[in-house]
């Protein structure tokens, strides 16, 4: 339960009182592990929010297991965040979990939400968040590209990167953190982490244009949910480690998501008294003093600071009185004073409700006004959630599905290829693109088609052509193959272009020696296939392994060489290449299914409630009793 207004996205950090001065510098090596790992799992919190986003389209939820584990990755990345140089704000190592650990210095929370508009999740992410994306890119920093000649891109640091750089230096110099830097490097954090939730489409709330200094967020105090049944499960979003409630039963919970923690086994350390302690107030009428409990003080000591002497603070009636929850006392952050309530069992002084009072939760007052056992954090039992085993299980699912993905892709190219592409000889050809140099030859970039023990290329390519038309039809033209390095040695030191992108046209120019000029291109004997003359010059060409250069000159050597050209190749296994490639694709991408959603499934169920143990056997009926004997009478 949360008294006050908050936004959905609760972001909350404790800065250690002791950090190292120079640990910094070492930090992003430290934390390399992680990010490995946080890559991995950004991968799969953009595919699930792709999920997400058509079953928001579709039902107007967002599936709760899929939340979860984006909520997780979300508070991951904070937690390494905080570590490293979002913040600085500790030396403690992050751990490697999805869940909320309670005793870490940095929590992230997100409220689930019941019900996602289905418009706004089509331009929410991208049009309604504009706004936002200028100014996170402005706290954390971006890159923008330069538009100069030389196609240059230049990168900037941002708001945050600056102020933690300065805070470490005064770390350095001092051994202290700035506090002022502190709190403004939380509320700008917190500001990026709200904004990336709501691009996530996790909140229809608009995030607000507010900075919220500090490490502990104004505005929320979570108090205990009422004590369930023995054994009963968790409420849905509630007491679980992925929202927020530690688990493991030990009765915390935490003020503005983490900011002060306390509960039935730590109350004495938020200002309450310990667990077990005679609470503060008068003893119910007839009954005595009773025991001192273990741990308590003597009569005449000082009360603790914060402790609520019997009979002060507000009278019953008086406004802002809260009954406490059991086992739940010194909640900061509550408006009015929160008194402690008398031991379980016993029945509540002046009756409940007082005149004024708010109840903690639905329920309160208890039948005959006694006051239950304390409330502790419901536990959540091995195997619910997202356990290691499932995220790993879901990220490699995100993984293959992507690799699927692209074998269907190349696997449906392959077979457009086969059925639209081939020309009445059975080629496989590409565009025909025009080159125009002043020098004295054009050439192809090198072609590698590998070395000896590899496939043959002619066994996947089958035969190659090379077609060659001068732009001056009554201008001839020579076309030659041959090997890279004997085309460089036949071209060393002459001038010529250099084919780098045939789908763009574009060539590099390789200089040459002024006055150096080849010798004919027909009579040197290096060529694996060459063809010269008038018209449209054709090659075909067997491949065979190795680097290899196609060549285009003048046929006496001249310079200024203007063409048109094109190549192909059978390919003959074409169509039988795309065929595999589907079948395998669909075979990668069910088993990608198929990691995804069970892991899922199981992370979306939640424990049963415990059966009830089966009721005692009746006894048997008892024997009836004889008839009394009636002694006879004289």
């Amino acid at each position: 339960m949360s008294i006050g207004a908050a936004y959905p996205v609760r972001v909350d950090a404790t800065l250690d009182p002791r950090l190292s001065r120079w640990l910094w510098l070492v930090k992003w090596l430290l934390a390399i592990p992680h990010y490995v790992v946080l890559w991995f799992l950004w991968v799969g919190f953009v595919v699930v929010s792709v999920v997400a986003f058509f079953a928001i389209l579709l039902t107007g939820r967002y599936p709760r297991s899929l939340f979860d584990f984006n909520v997780g990755v979300l508070r991951w990345s904070w937690r390494v965040a905080y570590y490293s140089y979002a913040a600085l704000g500790t030396d403690r190592y992050p751990p490697f979990t999805l869940a909320e650990v309670p005793d870490y210095p940095a929590h992230l929370d997100v409220s689930y939400p019941d019900h996602l508009s289905r418009g706004l999740v089509l331009v929410k992410w991208w049009l309604l968040a504009i706004p936002h994306y200028v100014v996170v890119g402005i706290f954390a920093g971006g890159v923008w590209l330069a538009w100069e000649a030389d196609r240059n891109a230049s990168a900037g640091g941002g708001l945050i990167g600056l102020l933690v750089l300065v805070a470490a230096v005064v770390l350095a110099v001092t051994g202290r953190y700035p506090q002022p830097i502190y709190d403004f490097v939380l509320g700008l954090n917190r500001w990026v982490l709200r904004v990336a939730a709501y691009a996530a489409l996790m909140t229809d709330e608009y995030p607000p244009f507010r900075l919220d200094l500090g490490g502990h967020e104004a505005g929320t105090v979570t108090l205990p949910s009422p004590p369930g049944p023995a054994g009963a499960p968790p409420p849905a979003g509630a007491g679980t480690p992925e929202h927020g409630a530690p688990a493991g039963g030990a009765g915390v919970a935490a003020a503005g998501f983490g900011g002060a923690v306390f509960g039935a086994s730590t109350a004495g350390a938020a200002g309450g008294p310990p667990a077990g302690a005679e609470l503060a107030g008068p003893a119910p009428s007839g009954t005595g003093p009773g025991p001192e409990p273990p741990g308590a003080e003597p009569p005449g000591a000082e009360p603790p600071p914060g402790a609520v002497a019997p009979g002060t603070g507000p009278a019953p009636g008086e406004p802002g009185v809260v009954p406490p929850a059991p086992g739940y006392a010194g909640v900061p952050g509550v408006p009015g004073p929160v008194t402690a309530g008398p031991p379980p069992g016993a029945p509540y002084p002046g009756g409940w409700p007082q005149p004024g009072a708010v109840a903690p939760y639905p329920g309160w007052p208890p039948p005959g006004g006694a006051v239950p056992p304390p409330w502790t954090a419901p536990t959540r039992p091995a195997g619910v959630g997202w356990t290691a085993p499932r995220v790993v299980a879901l990220v490699l699912g995100v993984l293959l599905g992507l690799v699927s993905f692209g074998v269907l892709v190349a696997g449906a190219g392959a077979t457009w290829l086969d059925n639209t592409q081939r020309d009445p000889a059975g080629y496989v050809v590409s565009g025909v693109r025009t080159f125009v140099t002043s020098t004295y030859a054009l050439t192809s970039d090198r072609i590698d088609l590998g070395g000896a023990g590899t496939v043959a290329p002619s066994g996947i390519l089958g035969t190659v052509r090379v077609r060659v038309t001068a732009t001056d039809p009554a201008r001839p033209v020579f076309v030659g193959i041959a090997t890279h390095a004997a085309a460089a040695r036949y071209l060393a030191g002459i001038s010529h272009d250099t084919v780098t992108d045939w789908a763009s046209g574009i060539t590099t120019l390789q200089p040459g020696a002024p006055g150096l000029s080849p010798t004919l291109p027909g009579s040197v004997p290096i060529w694996a296939a060459q063809a010269s003359g008038t018209g449209t010059q054709t090659v075909t060409w067997t491949p065979t392994a190795g680097n290899w250069t196609v060549v285009v000159m003048n046929p006496d050597a001249s310079p200024g060489v203007a063409v048109t050209a094109d190549a192909g190749a059978t390919i003959p296994d074409l169509g039988w290449i795309g065929i595999g490639l589907l079948v395998g694709g669909g075979v990668l991408f069910v088993l990608a299914i198929a990691l995804v959603v069970v892991p899922t499934v199981r992370a979306s169920r939640r424990p049963a409630p415990p059966m009830a143990p089966p009721a005692a056997p009746m006894a048997p009926p008892a024997a009836p009793m004889p008839p009394p004997v009636v002694p006879p009478t004289g």
